[in-house]
């Protein structure tokens, strides 16, 4: 997997995928690597595992959780 960060600006490329993000200094509880905090979502991802960290909220109003996906990438 290819994750770049983009410099002075909040976005990432993972895999040619385009996301307003940037990676954080925590770590996943399954394979160690760096979470990454999506703005869209937000919410911070494995992209290695490719799963949220997080669980969405469950309010059908709100901004961030109501159509999240179930994985991230």
């Amino acid at each position: 997997m290819k994750i770049i960060e983009c410099n002075n600006s909040e976005k990432i490329i993972i895999n040619n995928l385009k996301i307003d993000g940037f990676i954080t200094g925590k770590k996943c509880s399954k394979c160690n690597n760096k979470l990454i905090y999506y703005k869209k979502y937000d919410s911070h991802f494995c992209a290695n595992c490719n799963e949220w960290t997080e669980k969405s909220c469950g309010d059908p109003n709100c901004e961030f959780c109501a159509n999240r996906p179930n994985r991230p990438l």
